[in-house]
Formats: C-alpha cells, sequence, structure tokens
C-alpha cells in the first residue's frame, strides 16, 4: 500500500481522534518528534524520507492545537524557509512535499480564525481548514522547489582527514585513517600506487580506515586514499608505514679519555643506527644519565661534555640508545674509561668536531651548533656566519661554547665558523655549511576550468621549496601521462582539443621529502548537439613484403567530421591531410617548452601509406578518430614477409 493510500485510509480515523493519527504520520516522516507517538500506521513504515526531507513542522504545527497556537508557530517557522535544505533531497522530495501537504491540511480542524499575510487560511462548509489561493500557495511552491537542489553525487572530493605516516613495531596493528566530503564519497585505498583491497589475515578495510593487521616487511610501504563521486576522484597525501629498528653497536675496546681538572671531557658515542631516531643516555660510574645536568652534557650528536671536570669524574663510561618504539635498549659492551690531570699551560684546542660539517634541517627546527673545546683556563670563543658576528642578530645564543637556536628560518643558511682564541694568539676554527630545507609550498594552484568540447585548456600550478620539489598531474587520482592531446610540462598542463572523457578533477602533486602540497581544479566540458565518432570502415590485416609498400584505410562517421590519427606501437604516427602521406613522428613538447596545440583539418576519413617498409614495421597499427564528443578505436596487424627469389628457368 502506498503512503498516499495509507493517508486516506486514515483520514477518518484521524477525525475521530482529534488529529492524533495525523500527528504519528507528520511527526514520524519529520523524524522531530516533542514527544514518543509509538509506530506509524501501515502503510508509512517504509515511506523512508530522510528527515532533512520534509520540514513540514515549519508550517503545520504536529498537534491538535488551536488556531492561535497554529499561527505562533507559523510565524516562527516560516522564517527558516531560507535555511539551507539537505543535498541529498532532489525533485522526488519535493513533489512528495506538496503531495504530503495535500492530504495533510484537511486532517487538522480548529475553529475558525484570521490569520495575516502569507499564513490566510480559509475554511470550506465541512470545517476543514485550506490554504488560501494566492501568496500562501505560492509560497508553498516556492519553498518545494527550493529543496530541489544539486545532489551530493555532483559534488566535488575533499578531504577532511588524511592518513599519516607511522613507524610501529614488527607484528603490531597500525590503523589509517582517510574521510571526505560529502558523506556520499567513496573512499578506497592504494597501496605503492596499486589498488589496495581487504586481506583476510593481513589488510582491513572498513569505512574510514584501513588496518594493518600485523605490521610486517611485506606491509610496509606508501598508503593513500582516493575519495571520488559523481564528479572525479581525488588522491591523498602518501602515508609510508615502516617497521621500527635498532642496529647493534660497533664492537670497539675499550677507550681511554684524559682531561684536566677544571677543564672540559668529551665522552664519544658512535650512535647506531635507528628508526625512528633513538633517544641517547649514559651510564656514568654505574647510574644512568638520561638528561643533561649542569655539568654534564648529552650534546645532539650523542656525545657526553663534562664541564669543569673534577677528580670525582673519573672512571667507566658507557653509551647507550633506546628506541622509542620498539623499545629496545643496546649498550656499549666496554665504553671509556676517564682519567683526571693536574692542569696545564699547554692552552685551548677544539675537541669535537675535528673536521667540517655540513647539514640540513628543515625550516623551523631547533639547531645546535656543537663545538666542544678543551683546557682548564677558559680561551675567548665567538661564533662568525659569513665573517659576521652572529650573536648580534639577536634569535642565536651561546650555550657554553655551542650556537644555539630554538627556531630556524631560511635566512639563516650559510656558512658558520667556532673560532677559539689562545693566550698566544694562535686561532683555531670549525666550519659549518648549513643548509636551511623548506617543505613543498604552493604559490598559484589550480583553477575550475568550463570549456567547450574541441577547446583547449591550461592548467597552471606554481610551486616551491628546498629542495626543489618533484611535481606531477593526475587526472580522477591517476597518474596523467603525455600523449598528443596532453601535454604536462612542469607547472603548466595544457590539454589540446579536449572530450568529454578530460572531464573531472585534475591534480598537482608536488613533494619534496620535507612536505606534500596539491592543488585541486575542475574541468567541465560542455558537450556539444552532435554525435560521437563512430569507425564505418576498418581498415584490413594487410601482409606485404619487405621493400614494399603498404596502404591502411580508416573511414568514420561523425558530426563535425571526426579527426583522424595513426598509431603504432611507438605511439603517435600521422594526423594525415590527405591520402598518400608519409609517417610522420610527433612527441609530446620537452620540459620547459611551451605546447601548442596541433592545428589539421577535420576530417572523417583517412589512409596511411607506408613505403619501403622493413620487417621492423610489422605489427599493429590504431585507427583512433575523435571529435569533442568523443574517439572510436579500430586496430590492423601488418604483416611484412621475405622477398621471394626469382624462378629458376626450366629448358626442355
Amino acid at each position: 500500500m502506498s503512503w498516499r493510500a495509507a493517508a486516506e485510509r486514515h483520514r477518518h480515523q484521524d477525525r475521530d481522534q482529534g488529529g492524533g493519527a495525523a500527528e504519528r504520520i507528520l511527526c514520524k516522516m519529520t523524524r522531530k518528534c516533542d514527544e514518543p507517538v509509538g509506530e506509524l500506521p501501515p502503510g508509512f513504515e517504509t515511506f523512508g524520507l530522510v528527515p532533512e526531507a520534509l520540514r513540514l513542522e515549519q508550517v503545520f504545527t504536529p498537534k491538535p492545537a488551536g488556531v492561535g497556537y497554529l499561527r505562533l508557530r507559523m510565524q516562527k517557522k516560516l522564517k527558516s524557509f531560507s535555511e539551507p535544505k539537505s543535498k541529498n533531497f532532489g525533485l522526488c522530495g519535493s513533489l512528495c512535499v506538496l503531495t504530503a501537504l495535500q492530504l495533510i491540511l484537511p486532517l487538522h480542524k480548529p475553529a475558525k480564525a484570521k490569520l495575516s499575510g502569507a499564513s490566510r487560511f480559509q475554511f470550506g462548509k465541512s470545517g476543514a481548514m485550506h490554504p488560501a489561493p494566492g501568496r500562501f500557495q505560492a509560497l508553498l511552491l516556492i519553498a518545494a522547489t527550493s529543496l530541489v537542489t544539486v545532489t551530493s553525487t555532483d559534488l566535488t572530493p575533499r578531504f577532511i582527514s588524511e592518513p599519516s605516516s607511522t613507524v610501529q613495531k614488527s607484528g603490531e596493528p597500525v590503523q589509517l585513517r582517510c574521510s571526505a566530503e560529502p558523506s556520499t564519497a567513496r573512499i578506497s585505498w592504494l597501496f605503492n600506487g596499486e589498488p589496495l583491497h581487504s586481506r583476510v589475515g593481513e589488510v582491513e578495510i572498513q569505512a574510514g580506515s584501513l588496518t594493518i593487521v600485523s605490521l610486517s616487511p611485506v606491509t610496509c610501504g606508501r598508503y593513500q586514499c582516493v575519495a571520488s563521486s559523481g564528479v572525479g576522484a581525488v588522491l591523498s597525501r602518501p602515508a609510508t608505514v615502516s617497521m621500527g629498528s635498532l642496529a647493534d653497536f660497533d664492537a670497539l675496546g675499550t677507550a681511554a679519555v684524559a682531561a684536566e681538572e677544571g677543564g672540559t671531557a668529551l665522552i664519544g658515542c658512535k650512535v647506531p643506527e635507528s628508526h625512528p631516531k633513538a633517544q641517547v643516555r649514559f651510564q656514568v660510574r654505574g647510574k644512568w644519565l638520561e638528561q643533561s645536568t649542569d655539568n654534564y652534557l648529552i650534546l645532539p650528536s650523542g656525545n657526553l661534555q663534562i664541564l669543569n671536570v673534577s677528580l670525582e669524574d673519573k672512571g667507566s663510561y658507557k653509551c647507550a640508545v633506546y628506541n622509542p618504539v620498539t623499545h629496545d635498549l643496546r649498550v656499549e659492551l666496554t665504553g671509556r674509561k676517564l682519567t683526571v690531570t693536574r692542569p696545564s699551560s699547554g692552552g685551548s684546542h677544539i675537541l669535537h668536531p675535528l673536521a667540517p660539517q655540513s647539514l640540513a634541517v628543515p625550516r623551523h627546527s631547533a639547531l645546535t651548533l656543537e663545538c666542544v673545546v678543551s683546557g682548564s683556563a677558559p680561551a675567548p670563543i665567538r661564533w662568525v656566519k659569513d665573517g659576521q658576528d652572529v650573536l648580534r642578530r639577536g634569535r642565536w645564543k651561546l650555550l657554553h661554547s655551542h650556537l644555539v637556536t630554538d627556531r630556524l628560518e631560511p635566512w639563516d643558511a650559510g656558512n658558520y665558523s667556532c673560532v677559539v682564541g689562545s693566550d698566544s694568539g694562535t686561532v683555531k676554527y670549525v666550519n659549518y655549511s648549513l643548509t636551511v630545507l623548506e617543505p613543498a609550498s604552493l604559490s598559484r594552484g589550480l583553477q575550475d576550468e568550463t570549456v567547450a568540447a574541441g577547446a583547449s585548456v591550461h592548467f597552471w600550478c606554481d610551486v616551491g621549496g628546498s629542495p626543489a620539489p618533484a611535481l606531477a598531474w593526475l587526472h580522477n587520482a591517476a597518474p596523467l601521462r603525455p600523449s598528443p592531446r596532453h601535454f604536462p610540462a612542469g607547472s603548466h598542463l595544457r590539454i589540446c582539443g579536449v572530450t568529454l572523457e578530460d572531464s573531472g578533477l585534475y591534480q598537482c602533486v608536488a613533494n619534496n621529502g620535507i612536505g606534500f602540497v596539491q592543488s585541486t581544479g575542475r574541468l567541465r566540458v560542455q558537450p556539444g548537439k552532435d554525435s560521437v565518432p563512430i569507425i564505418i570502415s576498418s581498415p584490413a590485416n594487410t601482409t606485404v613484403v619487405a621493400g614494399g609498400d603498404a596502404t591502411l584505410s580508416c573511414n568514420a562517421t561523425g558530426f563535425p567530421a571526426p579527426l583522424i590519427r595513426w598509431y603504432d606501437s611507438r605511439g603517435l604516427l600521422i594526423s594525415p591531410p590527405a591520402r598518400g602521406l608519409h609517417p610522420t613522428a610527433q612527441s609530446p613538447p620537452q620540459a620547459g617548452t611551451e605546447p601548442s596545440c596541433p592545428s589539421v583539418p577535420r576530417l572523417g576519413w583517412g589512409s596511411l601509406r607506408l613505403r619501403n617498409v622493413t620487417p621492423e614495421r610489422a605489427g599493429e597499427f590504431r585507427c583512433e578518430a575523435s571529435n569533442e564528443h568523443g574517439s572510436a578505436l579500430s586496430a590492423a596487424f601488418l604483416t611484412v614477409g621475405k622477398c621471394k627469389p626469382q624462378a629458376a628457368l626450366l629448358t626442355p
């Protein structure tokens, strides 16, 4: 039973119950009830209107109240007609609203009353209330019409959350999350660029998440999610999933370290390879030192600097490293033994580093340029950058003899020197070459474009960063390859002879290992009113002897008349303006050159003639017929045989 029939069936029941049935129907249909009203009458439970589909309570109260209450409700609710309606509700929903109004209007029978303005009603002889003609009916029509909006499948998908790179212990689960709007967008996943589906015991894909059941080398790699709608598809930033690891210390013998009393000692530590970076700690005379103190500095390099050395500092020191992901701890087998000597007048010298250093550090990172200086007598130390005193710039400061900044900026790149003087006038120094890495950034992104079929379109994407990011172009989340019509050249994409197949979403994505940026633009192609190409005469398989000539013909219908292009296994051969032309190779323009769209006649037929054919020319040849409405393909095989020897003359 339809819901309309059900409403008619319960009309008389509603009159007997003073509006109760109408209240239940309207309340359940709108999903907004002031109090429990029980189940819908038979026939209504499968109507399936979403809450946003019917806002009938904006006009009518679901309670059998008096007209004064009804008028108050109407005056309050009519103001909200301008509110945005659900994007899921289309023309059908609007017609349902109008039909529902026709059914429910007669269900209420309050006393007669006079309402003002567009809220005025008139009453029939039976006492039933009906909407007065004129403004109110127009208002209902406008309200229903306003519900006819773009459906959510016509919206460009946009990521709300994207998967993030993570490091996890082997055998542990990993969960990646991805969500997009509109809510109807479909989410799928790629693993190392290939489609990924659920695999029992390995990968589980659910709405908005991907779970790696047990991390292993097989499941480590690059994950991305794809959000798709009726408009097209977009690709998320890559998320790298990797396993934590910690190598062992190199096997070294016990090393002796000597330091003068009152001076500085350096306990070296060659930190083993670790992912992620290991935390360094020291075992100092049998006790663990996990953080720096006044006299003990654990340097970013992993070395331990002891300030103002005393006799109490002598003894055994061991370096240890801890991986925060795997929770593995490695301790040196032998370590270092420190001996303390009496002060001398040998002067100061640099203990670390002993050679020039080159550093590449991301922008906004904290940085310490180390300079460990020995000697019991303090020596003058200064830092210079490109010959200028660094400390005058304000953002750098000294930590003992080290140069420290909390926030690295691009203009901090350059050459630094730690300069140490002495009483004898000798100057010693160590040099740093600092490069500041900047994440990929976007200065100009893609714009939405609307063009007619057959036209050309440009997309621009200007990116920066240090190092220079690698830029790639995507069409509906798939890599866009150069073709006779598509010219991705660095930050510029040009598409010639646009067809309906070119519509959708285009992305430029840039990644330099420090950061990832992307920009999305939608291409709308306005279709013509004519026909797509249809090949009515396909090329035939042909056999020719080596050194001979071969001709392949192709004929297609369509309006405008389609252009015929020929391809072999190596790509485009020719777009012939007439019969009998020799094939001329064409290739996409080189990076940095301005691509230009070929200007050729639109012909519906074309022949390809190959002269002096060699065996290397054998293979498949494809004919493509295209116009602004689409394209069609057909193929034929060319076989090249050996030259036949002349037959010997026979004599009787």
